[in-house]
């Protein structure tokens, strides 16, 4: 009976370890940033805008109309992209093969 006792008091002996080492060295999470996403159509110039997305801004604007229905999101819960983000992201990425602006 008596190595019962002693495997139970090693077992809770460890999980306290365990626990005192998990408290001990708990990074706390950081806090989420949430970031203003900027209008292309207004940040941009018109030079800007053609060589970043490769259509003019009245050609852009054309295009959401068109398609802004199917990009529509029915409920606004989990902040979704608007259209407008959506339809500037897929053109980025179109024009150049990559979701990474590129430097030059």
């Amino acid at each position: 009976m008596a190595a019962i006792i002693d495997i139970d008091e090693e077992i809770e002996e460890d999980f306290w370890s365990l626990a005192n080492e998990y408290v001990n060295n708990f990074i706390p999470r950081r806090p989420r940033v949430f970031r203003d996403r900027l209008n292309p159509l207004t940040e941009l110039d018109e030079e800007d805008f053609r060589v970043r997305f490769r259509l003019t801004k009245s050609l852009f604007c054309d295009l959401l109309d068109r398609i802004e229905p199917e990009l529509s999101h029915s409920t606004s819960k989990h902040g979704g992209l608007l259209p407008i983000y959506q339809l500037a992201v897929g053109l980025r990425f179109y024009a150049s093969g990559s979701f990474l602006v590129s430097c030059c």
